[in-house]
């Protein structure tokens, strides 16, 4: 004879489920939700208190028998987690850990539980891992993680971590700021800053194709940072797009008019698309932010002289470029006054070139 099999039904499924939770819990429950959302928290501990001792003896059996908690015995560790988050807010931290630490061995993905404990690790001195793990929780919408965090004040750990990888970049030790990089972004992800940051490293690790992805994200994050177009500058001139080049450093020198190495390279960029009126301008405001470097005025007198064919215009730059001690430009400076000796020795005037 075959044995009959039944089914239950999804109404009956539910219906049975709620029967688990008996009036005595549903009503602890309730009390105590309502003293949370007015943030009554101790008053609220008391009834949570009370919600436990009744799913007490449930709880530690399924945890003896070391047993995977199913989806519809989730309500049995929610008093647990709401009296950790209450002792978190009461100033009970030795409390909320053995509170957190009980969810956790149930429910081993519990995302406030989590950073519960990942504050206790912060404050017990490891700080960056807790301010990791705090991080990643409140990506997964734990409110009570983004509190932790900002609390701990986590988003200044970041900083000092990305400050330091930023001193590693402006040495050229890439290998030794990109770790550092990747730790601060576990803490700060929508930080444009340490996304720039990752990108000059991978910049200087000669891994454009990275270091684009990155200054993209960065950019995206934060338009404010000249940095950041200055870098992806870099990287489009060595792709070969001198023009996306050019529009990343006209918003880079936008949000920095007094950066030299800007103007500077600007200029270069202006000149691979043989705009020879905008590199000198570029290049005059790099007199004026270093007006001793008489390199620069030989390069624009160069530009005048042999792009525009513009002897009036570039005779007073050959001579100041050679008062200010840059030797290549004295035969030029001598003779600068005289336009047939310039037209006969082109060859003397392109000494030290253009680029």
């Amino acid at each position: 004879m075959m044995k009959k099999i039944y089914f239950l039904s999804p109404a009956l499924l539910i219906a049975g489920i709620l029967s688990a939770q008996t009036p005595e819990f549903k009503k602890a429950m309730d009390n105590g939700n309502a003293k949370y959302k007015i943030k009554s928290y101790n008053l609220a501990i008391m009834d949570y208190d009370a919600a436990i001792k009744i799913v007490s003896p449930e709880v530690d059996k399924l945890i003896a028998s070391k047993s995977v908690l199913a989806p519809e015995q989730k309500y049995l560790i929610e008093p647990y987690e709401l009296r950790a988050n209450c002792y978190y807010y009461a100033g009970n931290p030795a409390k909320m850990k053995l509170d957190a630490e009980k969810v956790l061995m149930l429910d081993s993905s519990n995302a406030n539980a989590k950073a519960l404990i990942a504050y206790n690790q912060y404050k017990e001195g490891k700080k960056i891992d807790g301010c990791i793990t705090m991080q990643a929780q409140a990506k997964k919408g734990s409110e009570i993680a983004a509190i932790a965090y900002k609390n701990c004040y986590c988003v200044n750990e970041g900083a000092a971590i990305v400050k330091e990888a930023s001193g590693l970049n402006a040495v050229k030790k890439y290998d030794e700021a990109l770790p550092k990089i990747d730790k601060a972004l576990l803490i700060l992800p929508d930080s444009g800053y340490v996304h720039a940051e990752r990108g000059i490293a991978l910049l200087g690790k000669g891994n454009s194709e990275e270091a684009l992805k990155s200054l993209n994200i960065a950019i995206a994050q934060s338009q404010k940072s000249y940095k950041a177009y200055y870098n992806r500058a870099q990287i489009f001139m060595k792709l070969g797009k001198a023009d996306s080049a050019q529009l990343d450093m006209n918003m880079c020198m936008k949000l920095n008019p007094t950066f030299y190495d800007g103007y500077y390279f600007r200029a270069q960029i202006c000149e691979d698309l043989e705009q020879w009126a905008s590199a000198i301008f570029d290049l005059k405001q790099c007199v004026k932010l270093h007006s001793a470097d008489g390199k620069l005025d030989f390069r624009i007198a160069e530009l005048y002289h042999l792009k525009q064919g513009d002897l009036y215009e570039a005779c007073p730059y050959y001579k100041s470029s050679f008062q200010k001690g840059y030797e290549v430009a004295q035969e030029m400076s001598t003779n600068c006054d005289n336009p047939r000796y310039m037209k006969t020795h082109l060859k003397n005037a392109q000494k030290g070139g253009t680029k």
